[in-house]
């Protein structure tokens, strides 16, 4: 069973907004969800830091994404396998307890994080 939980977010530490979080209880929605999580943290670390004395932008983003090619398409194909299954994941930041910790997923910079070296 689902239910909202009411979060505070601040953004960019001057502004204060409320967002929902869909608080999810079902084993395998935390699951897929939590790989997805994961998912995303390899893609993050892909390049290591391979690509950070690199400060002309253009040329640090291709480096970036020769070495996130890989996690990222993985990333992507889990991202969309998701959203089929549960599209009021779309845009919204999706909360649950793991190993007695609480974990976020924003789904709406999961979305951004889909189009990156498109």
């Amino acid at each position: 069973m689902k239910s909202i939980v009411i979060l505070l977010v601040s953004l960019f530490s001057s502004l204060d907004v409320i967002a929902e979080c869909l608080f999810l209880e079902n084993q395998i929605e935390i699951k897929a969800v939590s790989a997805l999580r994961n998912q995303a943290i390899l893609v993050l670390d892909a390049e290591g830091e391979n690509c950070d004395s690199i400060t002309e932008r253009d040329i640090r983003t291709s480096c970036q994404c020769k070495y996130r090619k890989e996690p990222l398409i993985n990333f992507k194909n889990q991202y969309d396998e998701v959203l089929s299954k549960q599209p009021e994941y779309s845009g919204r930041m999706v909360c649950f307890s793991e190993n007695n910790q609480g974990i976020s997923v924003n789904f709406i910079a999961y979305k951004q994080m889909a189009s990156w070296c498109i």
